[in-house]
């Protein structure tokens, strides 16, 4: 069966009209008609119900849709992967999260970027449970997640471990320790994104304290604190520098330990053993410290 009838069910299947998919398709509607039928022939289901004033998908449209778009999306990649071919011997897909690669990756992808010219790299940025779907679906070669995913077809090493520090601009007044009470009396913002994060915050806050301001980017929220906004649970390693070069200080909470976090590498067992990737994974200087969890 060719890609156009699968192509035109997955637009039929978006548009539920034969006029505004054959405008969409640039060809006539009878043509969206016949490869429609063709297709219910080959499959051997009805995949559309039809009548005068409307179309619906079927319960086999339904089922059969999301295989369609795989086959189309497969097809994409594998046009665009013929198209590279002449110009890279292959491409590094990474996906992370902001932290990690502020904090992490942004030295050793560069250094990656100019040692190896051979290879196309492509870098996106998603939470951890998005990059796991795209690991299962072999739209990434590797994630840095700080969950840990449990899925066979991924292999998880360890990266780091990390703690949230309360930090504050260098020149912000307040002491070195504070108690726990004090908390609820500063300038605090918070990451909203981390479910962990959070609970551990209402655990050690006083009673029913809420902080002004809510950001969902650990990067955003440091640039917040450099500039002066007050202080701010990060993590430590995103916030070193800052502190090693005196633009932040790090406070202690009499009684209450930093949060201890883990982050991950998943990699996409199907590319596990690539070239590309075997030489990302050895400019990682953590590399001693992996631990395989298959």
């Amino acid at each position: 069966m060719n890609t156009e009838a699968y192509q035109t069910f997955v637009t039929l299947a978006k548009t539920l009209s034969f006029s505004k998919s054959a405008e969409q398709l640039n060809v006539v509607q009878s043509t969206v008609s016949s490869r429609i039928v063709e297709l219910e022939k080959y499959l051997d289901q009805t995949l559309f119900n039809r009548s005068k004033r409307s179309v619906e998908l079927t319960h086999a449209g339904r089922v059969f849709l999301p295989y369609a778009e795989k086959i189309l999306k497969s097809e994409h990649v594998g046009i665009e992967k013929l198209k590279t071919m002449s110009l890279y011997e292959d491409k590094l897909k990474i996906c992370n999260i902001g932290s990690i690669y502020r904090g992490k990756l942004a030295g050793i992808i560069n250094e990656f970027y100019r040692k190896y010219p051979m290879y196309e790299i492509d870098i996106e940025f998603k939470i951890s449970e998005i990059q796991v779907d795209m690991l299962l679906e072999s739209e990434i070669d590797i994630g840095f997640l700080n969950r840990k995913p449990s899925s066979r077809k991924i292999e998880v090493r360890s990266y780091i471990d990390y703690e949230m520090i309360l930090v504050a601009p260098i020149d912000y007044e307040i002491e070195s320790t504070i108690t726990r009470e004090a908390l609820a009396h500063i300038d605090l913002a918070l990451i909203s994104n981390d479910a962990l994060i959070m609970e551990w915050f209402e655990e050690i806050m006083p009673g029913n304290y809420r902080p002004r301001l809510h950001i969902n980017s650990s990067i955003q929220l440091r640039e917040y604190i450099k500039r002066g906004y007050g202080c701010a649970f990060l993590q430590d390693f995103l916030v070193k520098e800052d502190i090693e070069a005196g633009r932040m200080k790090q406070i202690e909470i009499e009684g209450v330990k930093p949060l201890k976090l883990s982050s991950y590498i998943a990699i996409n067992k199907s590319r596990a053993n690539a070239k590309v990737v075997k030489r990302f994974l050895e400019l990682l200087p953590e590399l001693d410290a992996f631990k395989y969890n298959i």
